[in-house]
């Protein structure tokens, strides 16, 4: 597609609003560092109503179905990004861009992946053969955050394109030498949901029992927040441990975050599913290695750039590769803090990212 100015984008999403949310929170950055490219105007359309409206010049909230059409002409796109995928809008809205013959990409932020469609089997497959069948499948393409979200998804087009999501790099919390000194104890973090099932909890948990009875100088603690169900049993594993010390801590956010998490040696993520991260992207711009399973869709980063190490879902294996990586971290902890950092500043900063997905979606328009 040749055009004179450049490029009209519009992102659509009916996340919630809020400074935790991860769209929303990728949205933010993302939007800010598109409008800094020559010839890319870029906005967002938020068309459910979030808790907080991010502080951002180029987001918009309109509910109202008739306010959304008005919008989409006036603004006049040349192709809109529609972020995630099971939202009845969606369906409403996708018919809207059709009539105006507006081009639309989905990017289903692991919602395509095959265990990702296991969730509510029934319901999406109903859903994606009934209501939202013409908005999955008239879409120009897809957008996956890396390949391996790609090569897991149920659906796909030959307009599919790669574009990772990506991160400020903190610069104001470079402590991990204060805290590798001491190698006695291995400090781990686990931050996100108390999802047991996606985030891989119930596994996470019989890896811990065995270094439990290893008697592993390792402490592990979870920083997030669940149903009282997710609570009561993170609880209930942690009373039978005798020897590891695991702890269950509150949600944590914003500088807060960045400080406590900034004091530990490495994250560890056993997800069944993900789409890319940003908990890992985070662990790296602290410096910190990660632990990761291959449903996290980064175990290639991890492992070909040497910024931790990689496992299977068994917790057996996930035990032994914690142990491995402790001694191994401990043989040169700065060069895994440097790694982990010049590979955020390197390829995953915003600036990167938006000319990325500038270039990509030029390609296939």
């Amino acid at each position: 597609m040749e055009c004179e100015y450049g490029l009209k984008l519009l992102h659509i999403t009916a996340t919630h609003l809020n400074e935790k949310g991860g769209i929303p929170v990728v949205l933010d950055n993302l939007v800010s560092a598109q409008n800094g490219i020559t010839g890319l105007t870029a906005k967002v359309l938020a068309v459910k109503k979030g808790v907080n409206q991010l502080a951002n010049q180029f987001f918009y909230y309109i509910h109202e179905l008739k306010e959304i059409e008005k919008f989409i002409i006036y603004y006049n796109p040349d192709v809109v990004v529609i972020h995630s995928v099971y939202y009845k809008e969606y369906y409403s809205i996708s018919k809207i861009l059709r009539k105006h013959k507006i081009k639309y990409l989905i990017e289903p932020h692991s919602a395509f992946c095959k265990a990702a469609q296991q969730k509510s089997y029934m319901k999406k497959y109903i859903a994606n053969n009934t209501i939202l069948r013409d908005f999955i499948k008239k879409a120009h393409g897809y957008i996956y955050l890396n390949n391996a979200e790609r090569e897991k998804s149920v659906f796909d087009t030959i307009n599919d394109i790669i574009v990772p999501n990506g991160i400020i790099l903190d610069t104001k919390h470079i402590i991990a030498e204060q805290v590798a000194k001491d190698n006695s104890i291995f400090k781990l973090y686990f931050i996100g949901r108390f999802d047991l099932v996606a985030k891989g909890l119930y596994v996470l948990f019989d890896a811990i029992d065995i270094l439990d009875k290893k008697r592993s100088n390792i402490t592990i603690d979870f920083f997030g927040s669940g149903n009282s169900v997710e609570e009561q049993y993170i609880d209930n594993r942690i009373s039978k441990l005798k020897n590891i010390k695991v702890h269950k801590m509150g949600a944590i956010y914003g500088e807060e975050k960045v400080e406590r998490l900034s004091k530990y040696h490495a994250m560890i993520l056993t997800s069944k599913y993900e789409g890319f991260p940003m908990t890992v992207l985070e662990a790296l711009s602290y410096g910190k290695p990660c632990i990761v399973t291959e449903g996290t869709n980064v175990v290639d980063l991890v492992s070909e750039n040497k910024l931790g190490i990689a496992t299977t879902d068994d917790p057996e294996d996930i035990a032994n590769s914690i142990l491995r990586f402790k001694e191994e971290y401990f043989k040169c902890p700065k060069s895994y803090e440097d790694r982990c950092r010049e590979m955020i500043a390197e390829q995953y900063n915003w600036s990167n990212i938006a000319q990325q997905s500038y270039d990509a979606l030029m390609k296939i328009l």
